[in-house]
């Protein structure tokens, strides 16, 4: 483990793409800011992450329980967020909710933290030395509540987003009862089309600049002088004072878009700050680029589920209910989706279900270590403290398995008799003549190291006939039914004394007895036989293979153009070249003239029809197989799409192309039309079509 905490160092980026925090501003301004510290690479960069849930395994917020947890970005993508490599550092007990007062409980974390970028010395196992270690805090992770606790900006009400702060722009909707946030086209060039497009937003047009973005030092300016008044008040109830309580006023009564607490000013101190967030007392806090991040609960799921929801009309899923249509009828937009009766019986509703993240994965994990509900902290600290121990001891034992060293589950792994990856399941089985004389071409044929022998024989043939130094179409067929033999009389007559070993084995031809397996593991991918899947799908091949073409039937040129072949693995063989095993994949082929196509940026295949055009080449190497997996078209289509999935730790292959396996191409917005009319834009294939519309807010 000291080794990894190391492999950010070599492993940055070379292409511009984000694949681990190293590749993100925020590392390079550290690097920037800091180059004492970003010198030394054993040096730690830590990110916390902080939520608060019922350890009852219900929904109910009577008690809310708060982990803080320490993820180290040092490691690689495949080691930081795994279970093994969180550190539970707080454990803040309940019932009751914190909320600003967090603060008061993160103070011992905050003391150590500031006690680590001053330096700690350590020994290093790995490199056996001792040196002196720092730490820094690069951000935070939570979902938006605890994102107000944290900063110290309230999240709530008209003027909830911290990065716009005074200057948010909101709506209030009286039938929604909730706060809509539609300044977004602010952030658009001044000249952008859509900041003038009223009716496609809130009827409005956009002609405010984008709000001022304050740094971390210019927060810390505004709240610098706050005075933090923990601990809440305790609420009396009406007639206790011997006054009746007053109804409290709307903040949206009182204020109208533009003012709260003194202006759209950022650099003024407002009542929107609830406190001097403890981060502060970070000797380097104010200087970092990015101080919190939200997960991808409320983005992911809250956000896209709620857009896509309502976009496809989706139950218990969209935002389409009577409420929106009386709000658009406020606004003044939409006039042809305002309600026009007040039949509201086919306005329904359901609770989704979440979406979490790693961090909130964790959280799931400590859930279900509770075993006593009187005392669930005891139980969390208990159980996690005795995984620690096991982690810890598990060094001190030559034989047993690291734990927390996450392995990988399709590994290739060396096997001295299979040339390449390693099979599973199966058993022996004579193969028949022809097939096996199918399968012994292909290798033949398509084995790089025999390339020299290969175009040594095709210099004979064109001596013997000159007819086929121009027609290359016929070099080949005479090439391919001559090779075997040809290469196996050089063996017999004495001709192969500078032949590799294995040329030798492959020029004796394979025995007839092969090992038929029912998986099978090369490239970091696991595939199966089509009669070997049960609840998974991984006899999806793919194929780039390199063939001649002619334009047209009348076109007599011919073209070496690069062709896909999708297919099924039928059978997964093991070829025995007597000292070693050849693995080939027995593959149903789709036909590739009129059982592929391709629709609306997608690739379609008809896997039942064609399947005889390939009879007599039906193998391709384990190592040249491309993973994917077809999905149905619909219920009694024969056309399947098809779906490209990334090898088993992508993420650390710097040289993998993340483009090949995007099922299809995104939209580039630049090419929208911004004269499109509304009516355009309705859908009209479905039942009520023309009372479907709603106002998506956060």
């Amino acid at each position: 483990m000291a080794e990894q905490l190391t492999w950010h160092y070599n492993h940055r980026s070379q292409d511009g793409k984000m694949r681990h925090p190293v590749d993100y501003l925020v590392w390079k301004n550290i690097d920037n800011k800091w180059p004492n510290f970003a010198s030394e690479p054993r040096n730690l960069r830590l990110g916390l992450s902080l939520d608060g849930f019922n350890p009852f395994g219900d929904f109910s917020s009577r008690y809310s329980y708060w982990p803080v947890i320490l993820m180290t970005y040092n490691l690689p993508p495949s080691l930081c967020m795994s279970k093994e490599n969180m550190m539970l550092t707080l454990l803040i007990p309940g019932p009751k909710q914190l909320g600003n007062d967090i603060d008061v409980y993160l103070q011992p974390l905050i003391e150590d933290l500031k006690e680590l970028w001053v330096r700690v010395s350590v020994y290093d196992e790995w490199r056996d030395n001792t040196f002196s270690l720092k730490a820094v805090l690069m951000w935070t992770i939570n979902d938006f509540p605890a994102y107000g606790n944290l900063s110290g900006y309230s999240t709530k009400g008209r003027k909830a987003c911290l990065v716009c702060g005074v200057q948010t722009c909101s709506q209030w909707l009286e039938n929604g009862k909730k706060h809509a946030y539609m300044g977004d086209r602010r952030w658009l060039p001044e000249d952008d089309p859509f900041r003038f497009k009223a009716s496609w937003f809130d009827g409005t047009e956009k002609h405010r600049a984008k709000p001022i973005q304050l740094t971390g030092s210019q927060v810390f300016q505004v709240v610098k002088d706050f005075v933090n008044d923990w601990g809440k008040e305790k609420k009396q109830k009406d007639g206790e004072d011997g006054k009746r309580k007053r109804k409290r006023q709307r903040a949206e009564d009182k204020t109208n878009d533009l003012e709260d607490d003194g202006g759209v000013n950022p650099f003024k101190l407002t009542k929107r700050w609830k406190k001097r967030s403890i981060f502060f007392d970070l000797p380097y806090w104010e200087a970092l680029l990015l101080h919190h991040n939200l997960d991808m609960m409320h983005t992911e799921k809250n956000i896209c589920e709620s857009l896509l929801g309502t976009l496809l009309n989706m139950k218990g899923k969209t935002k389409h209910n009577p409420n929106s249509r009386k709000d658009l009828k406020k606004m003044g937009i939409r006039k042809n989706l305002h309600l026009k009766n007040d039949d509201l019986s086919s306005f329904k509703g359901t609770t989704p279900a979440y979406v979490f993240l790693k961090g909130e994965r964790f959280m799931k994990t400590l859930k279900d270590y509770v075993k006593n509900r009187s005392n669930p902290e005891e139980c969390i600290a208990e159980k996690y403290l005795a995984e620690e121990l096991t982690k810890f001891c598990s060094g001190y034992f030559t034989q047993a398995a690291d734990v927390g060293v996450q392995h990988k589950r399709n590994e290739d792994l060396e096997d001295d008799n299979v040339l390449e990856g390693r099979g599973f399941g199966g058993k022996s089985r004579p193969m028949t003549p022809t097939m096996l004389q199918i399968a012994h071409r292909y290798v033949l044929m398509n084995t790089i190291i025999l390339d020299p022998w290969r175009k040594m024989l095709k210099d004979e043939l064109k001596l013997l006939d000159s007819r086929l130094t121009k027609n290359e179409s016929l070099l080949d067929k005479k090439h391919m039914k001559k090779f075997s033999c040809w290469l196996s009389e050089m063996v017999r007559t004495g001709d192969s004394a500078d032949m590799p070993n294995i040329v030798r084995w492959l020029a004796c031809g394979p025995r007839r007895e092969v090992k038929s397996c029912s998986s099978f593991i090369i490239n970091g991918n696991r595939f199966h036989t089509k009669a070997a899947e049960k609840d998974t799908q991984n006899s999806g091949v793919f194929v780039e293979r390199d063939m001649y073409c002619r334009a047209s039937a009348k076109d007599t040129a011919l073209r070496l153009e690069m062709v896909d072949y999708y297919g099924v693995i039928r059978e997964i063989i093991l070829l025995d070249y007597h000292n070693f095993k050849v693995p080939l994949f027995h593959c149903d082929w789709a036909n590739i003239s009129n059982c592929v196509k391709v629709e609306d940026g997608f690739t379609l295949v008809n896997l039942n029809q064609g399947k005889h055009q390939f009879e007599r080449d039906l193998f391709i190497f384990a190592s040249q197989a491309k993973q994917v997996f077809y999905s149905r078209e619909s219920k009694t289509s024969n056309w399947y799409v098809v779906l490209r999935a990334p090898p088993r730790g992508f993420y650390e292959n710097e040289n993998l192309n993340e483009v090949e396996y995007i099922p299809c191409a995104p939209f580039d917005v630049s090419q929208l039309g911004h004269n499109l009319d509304d009516d355009n834009c309705l859908r009209r294939d479905s039942e009520d079509v023309n009372n479907n519309a709603s106002v998506i807010s956060a």
